[in-house]
Formats: C-alpha cells, sequence, structure tokens
C-alpha cells in the first residue's frame, strides 16, 4: 500500500490541487461526512466544511472563500451592483460564520458564530468568536432603508448584539457587545442611532445600546447610554448616563446614576467635584484644587461656594495671602466684591467695590463714592500738581514746605476769566 493510501487526508488533498487547476466544477471529496472541499464552477471560490457554501448558485468570479461548518452555509451569490445585492468576494471562516449571509459583500468573518445573522450587510470585519453575531444587514422603517455596513468588530462577542448598527469600530473582548442599532419606536426613527462609535478597550460601550458618535477608549469605559462622548480611562463615565460629554481619568465620571449633558470631567475617582469640572453649555470651567501659575511662585486656589461668598485666593504656600470674593445679597445693587487679606487664618477685608458704585477703603459697606472706614494719607510733594482748568478743579496734595494741606480751587470774578488756584485748608 502506497503512502497516499495509507494517509486518505493527504490524497484528498492532491486530488484538490489537481481538480482546482483543471477546473473542477463540483464537490473534491468527502470524509465520512466530516469534511467537505467544493470549488465552484466560477473556480474563484472555495469551501470547506460540511455544509460551507451549501446554496452556491453558479455565478461567475464570485471569489467567496467558506472554511467551517455552515461557514456562509445560505450565500446567494448574483453579482453585479449594488454590494447589498451581490454575495460576493466574502470570507468566512470558522463554524457558522456567515451562515445566514444571502447577499452581502465584502465582508470577512473570523471565528464561531461571527456574523451568523448578517444578510445582505456588506464590507463588515468582524474577528473573534460570536462578533457581530446579530447583525442583520439590513433595516426598513417608515419609508427608509439602512443598511449594517462597514463595521469592524474585533474580539469575542465584540458587538455581538449589533443589527443594525453602521461604521462602528469595536476592539477588544466584549466591546460594543449590548450596541443595537436604529431606533424605531413608532414616533421616533433615528437612522444613525448605533453607529460611527469608537470604543477600545475590554467591555468598552458594553451597555450602550443606541448610542452614536462616541470615543470611549479604556477598560469598561463608557456611558451606559448617551451619544457624541469622548470617555477615556479605566472604567471611565461606565455607571453614568448623558451626551457631548468629555470624561478623562481612571474611574472619572459622576456618582452613581447620575444623568449629564454637555459636562467635562477630569480626575482619578468617581466625584461630582472631579479636579477639573467644566459646563460647556454655560462656557463654565473650575478648578476644584490648587492651579499653580508658576511652580514655587504664586498659586491661584479656588475658595469654593458657600454662604459667605464664591472667590479665589492667591498665595506663595498653601496657606493664602490675598483674595478676590464676590458676595452676593440677592438685591443687584447691593453686590459686592471683596478684596482681602487673609491674616492669621482669617480674612480682612480692604477694599470693597459696590455694583451700585461705592467704593469702600477698610469697611465692607461703603455709603460713599468713596468711603473710607479708618484714616488715609497723602504722600508730601514739593512740586505741585497742575491745577490750570476744570479738570484739575477739586485735587488735593499736601505740600512738603509749608506743611499744609492744599486744594485746586476756581477763582471766579465777573466779566472775567475764571481761573484756577492752590489754596490752603486749615
Amino acid at each position: 500500500m502506497t503512502d497516499s493510501f495509507k494517509y486518505p487526508n493527504f490524497a484528498l488533498m492532491i486530488c484538490f490541487f489537481i481538480s482546482h487547476f483543471i477546473h473542477a466544477q463540483g464537490p473534491l471529496g468527502e470524509i465520512e461526512g466530516r469534511l467537505s472541499i467544493y470549488v465552484p464552477q466560477d473556480s474563484t471560490s472555495l469551501y470547506i466544511g460540511k455544509a460551507a457554501g451549501e446554496s452556491y448558485t453558479p455565478i461567475a468570479d464570485q471569489q467567496n472563500t467558506f472554511v467551517g461548518y455552515s461557514a456562509g452555509a445560505e450565500n446567494e451569490a448574483t453579482g453585479g451592483f449594488p454590494p447589498y445585492n451581490r454575495g460576493t468576494l466574502n470570507s468566512f471562516y470558522g463554524a457558522q460564520s456567515g451562515a445566514s449571509n444571502t447577499k452581502g459583500s465584502d465582508n470577512c468573518f473570523f471565528g464561531t458564530r461571527s456574523g451568523f445573522s448578517n444578510s445582505v450587510g456588506y464590507q463588515n470585519s468582524f474577528f473573534g468568536t460570536r462578533s457581530g453575531e446579530n447583525t442583520k444587514g439590513q433595516f426598513v422603517t417608515s419609508g427608509n432603508t439602512s443598511y449594517a455596513a462597514s463595521n469592524s468588530f474585533f474580539g469575542y462577542e465584540a458587538g455581538s448584539k449589533n443589527e443594525s448598527g453602521r461604521q462602528n469600530s469595536f476592539f477588544g473582548a466584549r466591546a460594543g457587545r449590548a450596541n443595537l442599532g436604529i431606533i424605531d419606536d413608532g414616533d421616533l426613527v433615528n437612522l444613525d442611532s448605533g453607529s460611527k462609535n469608537s470604543y477600545f478597550g475590554y467591555g468598552a460601550g458594553a451597555s450602550n445600546e443606541y448610542g452614536e458618535l462616541n470615543v470611549f477608549v479604556g477598560f469598561e469605559a463608557g456611558h451606559l447610554s448617551g451619544s457624541n462622548n469622548v470617555i477615556l480611562g479605566n472604567n471611565a463615565g461606565r455607571i453614568s448616563r448623558g451626551s457631548r460629554n468629555i470624561i478623562i481619568g481612571n474611574e472619572a465620571g459622576p456618582l452613581a446614576g447620575a444623568s449629564i449633558n454637555d459636562r467635562l470631567y477630569i480626575d482619578v475617582n468617581t466625584t461630582s467635584d472631579p479636579l477639573i469640572y467644566g459646563e460647556f453649555d454655560n462656557d463654565i470651567l473650575r478648578i476644584n484644587g490648587t492651579l499653580e501659575v508658576e511652580s514655587n511662585t504664586v498659586n491661584l486656589r479656588h475658595l469654593g461656594h458657600d454662604d459667605s461668598g464664591l472667590g479665589y485666593f492667591w498665595s506663595e504656600t498653601n496657606t493664602p495671602s490675598f483674595g478676590i470674593v464676590f458676595d452676593g445679597s440677592g438685591v443687584t445693587t447691593e453686590n459686592r466684591l471683596h478684596l482681602r487679606e487673609y491674616v492669621d487664618g482669617g480674612p480682612e477685608t480692604l477694599m470693597t467695590f459696590k455694583a451700585s458704585g461705592e467704593i469702600g477703603v477698610g469697611t465692607e459697606s461703603p455709603d460713599a463714592p468713596l468711603h473710607v472706614g479708618l484714616h488715609m494719607k497723602l504722600e508730601p510733594i514739593t512740586v505741585a500738581p497742575s491745577c490750570g482748568d476744570s479738570n484739575d478743579e477739586g485735587r488735593l496734595y499736601y505740600n512738603l514746605t509749608s506743611h499744609k494741606l492744599k486744594v485746586c480751587t476756581a477763582e471766579v470774578i465777573v466779566n472775567r476769566p475764571t481761573t484756577y488756584k492752590w489754596v490752603d485748608l486749615h
């Protein structure tokens, strides 16, 4: 007995190659019902495995490769255009991979039951067991037709529940697992829901069903629901809902169950007061900590908000030195802005500005345009300032030579021009 008869598998492969080169038009062989190899008459396709490509139709230049039990079993090649009505240029590897594909084209499915339910979806790439398993391919609603196309799912169960979403990129085991696709509840139809998402990492976006235009990067990163989000970090934004948010950092995001929109969270913990917080819809950026303008020189720290006001203080260390504090009373004209010095842990008000126009020096309750609470001092000078017209009238200065306090006044004489001169104040 020759080696070729001793080893039937080897003999079968020899037959395959010989038949391939002479354009075989039927099954090459079968071993006890376990292995079938078939080269269709177009000679550009190859089916290996029990029931693989069993619905073959004799159309030339199909260029399909189906390997595995029932891989591409229902494929019905028609050729031509468009790609959702062609059934060509497909590569399915793995038991029941692409088993329901009828006329979808340009697909690559690798792994057991990968792309199992796809019928007419096209230009999809699914790699991993059950990846893209439930992708249907076509969705028709309210006179509109959409196709599950141009998806890339890599990893065990990546995008496994996707039905009609398109142009998604899911990388990592169970990434985008719950993504479904188009919303159609009778009153609302959104053909873009569940599409154009990019999820990277194990379980990234795994619970988001109808979100669109999201970018989630990190282990189980991503909202339970929402769209137009950018979320980066391990478990970042995992337990919240909402849209148009940016969340960055390990477990960053608001507390469980919170629904947020148009927000910025940067931190390394789950908290409602992250180190950096923002509101895009209100143009607000908040620092919940110390902002160093330049290391070891000046620090700017947010004081927080309570009944006493909202403000900022500056310091060279962690101990505050000077601060600006807003004090709202509820009455617009009574709102005040305080300039304070922090001495021995307690603030001392240096100046106060009222919304009604009064300025206080040494008092928090000015009732005149300039209200000095204690005393004031004029630096003595020897050269008198200008006192020559109405713009100078009312000026004060202390003369160091005469030791007198002087004021610029107008001298009015009938039928004569007004003159201005310095007059001693006694």
